[in-house]
């Protein structure tokens, strides 16, 4: 063991050797803006290594000039092969028969949307929140940044609601899996089907988790006398359909979407329309996407959709927001596509009184 610290402490040394003044005060300012705290001074060093790593890949990034810049963000000082340790791919929705969904959206119920759509400007969005780096709940953040903004939509009525009870309430229902992944499907059936209900985040607040209290399961406190809404089912919307998904955002509102996070390039997006071409389609993570539109800036101009993540407004240049580009299913963000489909708030509080 000592032999092991000694070699520790020696690569530690010979990386701290390497890193240049300059580093360093990026290094500083780094830690300054993102509130960053190490356990030790091994633990420091070998965040510097990825901070350096990171800075290399930003440089070459930008340097191919593809439409979108990176900059330093949360992610920076972790290794990219773990920074995303938590994002497990999302479980497949729950069968229909569970919920009253609609197995796809017919096309024809929706007319063409206009050039451009953001729905962020209708005052139904909420904050963009943090999901935190050891807790995968990105379905339940997607799921939950869905339901706010349709029954807000729908009842004039502006709620944020929690995504805690769906990590720790679903986990035993549908095949979600608490910060281990799950599905925005799975979150919406249980709502419907075995809680009638979802508390506010302010009745049952997110935890500040760390690596070991991600990895245990936490007990449900939902109290249906606490809740604010509910959902009655959900719809899908036919994968790589990028025109019937534009029709769909503009006529009903923002819909939950799964795409590969897990990629350097993306953690450390900062401005313009995301559209790396190592981004494979996958499921490794879910955002809502809240509009689309063109951005002329680029020749030839570029198509995209307007998302919001559950990284902290601090990540990237649009507080939390990204573009990405539309219609080639890039990171594979137009394979999965759902959204709630909620009540009458009247009748709901109703119904609460009822029961």
């Amino acid at each position: 063991m000592k032999l092991y610290s000694l070699l520790l402490l020696l690569i530690s040394i010979t990386f701290v050797a390497s890193f240049s003044k300059e580093l360093e005060k990026e290094f500083k300012a780094y830690v300054k803006k993102f509130n960053k705290k190490y356990k030790n001074k091994f633990e420091e060093n070998r965040a510097k290594k990825f901070f350096k790593k990171c800075l290399n890949e930003i440089n070459e990034t930008n340097k191919k000039n593809l439409g979108f810049t990176l900059a330093p963000s949360v992610f920076c000082d972790q290794d990219p092969k773990t920074f995303h340790k938590g994002e497990s791919l999302s479980v497949p929705a729950p069968p229909l028969s569970l919920g009253r969904a609609v197995s796809f959206v017919d096309p024809s119920i929706y007319p063409p949307g206009p050039p451009s759509v953001d729905w962020t400007t209708s005052g139904c969005i909420s904050r963009v929140k943090d999901e935190s780096f050891y807790c995968g709940a990105c379905y339940a953040f997607s799921a939950i940044a869905a339901l706010e903004a349709h029954w807000c939509l729908k009842n004039n009525i502006s709620v944020t609601m929690s995504e805690q009870m769906i990590i720790d309430c679903t986990n035993k229902y549908y095949g979600n899996k608490a910060c281990e992944g799950g599905s925005q499907g799975a979150s919406w059936t249980y709502i419907q089907n075995i809680a009638d209900g979802i508390e506010s985040d302010e009745t049952y607040p997110y935890n500040e988790f760390n690596e070991s209290i991600a990895k245990t399961f936490q007990p449900c406190k939902y109290n249906r006398s606490r809740s604010v809404a509910t959902v009655i089912g959900y719809s899908r919307i036919r994968s790589n359909n990028p025109e019937l998904i534009k029709n769909a955002i503009a006529a009903v509102g923002p819909v939950a979407a799964s795409m590969n996070g897990a990629i350097p390039s993306f953690a450390y997006y900062d401005t313009g329309v995301y559209s790396d071409p190592a981004c494979i389609p996958s499921m490794s993570h879910s955002v809502l996407i809240v509009g689309y539109g063109v951005d002329d800036s680029v020749d030839p101009p570029m198509p995209y959709w307007l998302c919001k993540n559950s990284w902290s407004s601090d990540w990237g240049g649009m507080q939390g927001y990204f573009k990405i580009q539309r219609g080639v299913n890039m990171c594979g963000i137009e394979n999965q596509l759902v959204y709630p489909i909620v009540p009458d708030a009247a009748s709901y509080k109703a119904k609460k009184r009822i029961g």
